[in-house]
């Protein structure tokens, strides 16, 4: 299993069903993440805390295994 990663949506085109994570670490590039890695029903939002696993589709990286996390996470 993957290390866990967390972070902030940093941008999202809801329209388009696609945004990007901005991870803590603060060293990182925003990762991006399509509205098909959210487990359950979450609708991103800007602002929203998330936490993701890194994987790779076409030799890209992206968001996957992403949960929306409690406002006091």
């Amino acid at each position: 299993m993957s290390q866990r990663e967390r972070g902030t949506i940093a941008r999202w085109f809801d329209e388009r069903g696609f945004g990007f994570v901005r991870p803590d670490d603060c060293m990182s590039e925003d990762v991006f993440v399509h509205i098909t890695g959210f487990a359950g029903n979450a609708r991103p939002d800007i602002g929203m805390r998330v936490e993701f696993e890194i994987g790779e589709d076409r030799g890209r990286t992206k968001a996957v295994n992403v949960q929306v996390l409690g406002a006091n996470t």
